[in-house]
């Protein structure tokens, strides 16, 4: 019998965070958007708009990732946009 963990109100199947564990493994150069992107396409969550829902995706994640159920990839300082100058 499968385990149930509720996230954000989603019932997720253990088999559903080892599936999730894994693909993530496969893709260790991806940063936290790009796993978000990438879920919302994999699993079809889009809002009325059609746009992706990727802030509740990278908040499902980071919880997964907190309980100790995923392992995500560092943060990616890199490449952030940085701040223009204010003007003066």
């Amino acid at each position: 019998m499968s385990k149930e963990l509720v996230v954000q109100g989603r019932r997720m199947k253990s088999e559903e965070v080892e599936w999730l564990r894994g693909w993530i493994e496969e893709h260790p150069g991806w940063s936290l958007q790009r796993i978000a992107d990438k879920l919302c396409q994999q699993w079809g969550r889009v809002d009325a708009q059609g746009r992706l829902k990727d802030f509740a995706a990278r908040s499902l994640l980071l919880k997964l990732g907190g309980l100790g159920r995923i392992c995500l990839p560092p943060l990616q300082l890199h490449q952030r946009r940085k701040r223009s100058a204010a003007p003066t």
